[in-house]
């Protein structure tokens, strides 16, 4: 009985844990993109930050092989709302073929 109770206890520390860490954290998934030419992509992506914070986003764009064609920073400060969603335009050096979401994370400094 105790070797369970243990068991419960450790993993409500756990999850606990885990939730806590990824709660300041923001978190990101792409909507949409669209290849408007050999030079310009934009890309939609949906952002959940806590309402405070400034986060910097790095998307890129993608070529037929993987490479990366065209890359910009998106600064989001606070907000009023917990998620909100983005549209920024790619400069590309070639036609790109996806735009994602690299990261975001919390600006310093």
């Amino acid at each position: 009985l105790v070797g369970v109770a243990l068991r419960v206890l450790g993993t409500i520390v756990v999850l606990w844990y885990a939730l806590s860490a990824t709660v300041t954290k923001p978190m990101w998934r792409d909507v949409s993109f669209d290849v408007v030419d050999d030079r310009l992509t934009t890309m939609r992506f949906e952002l959940t930050q806590p309402t405070d914070m400034t986060i910097d986003c790095t998307v890129i764009a993608h070529e037929t092989k993987h490479g990366v064609v065209g890359r910009t920073v998106v600064t989001v400060g606070p907000t009023q709302t917990p998620s909100t969603v983005h549209e920024v335009q790619i400069k590309t050096t070639t036609l790109a073929v996806i735009g994602t979401v690299r990261t975001c994370a919390e600006r310093t400094g």
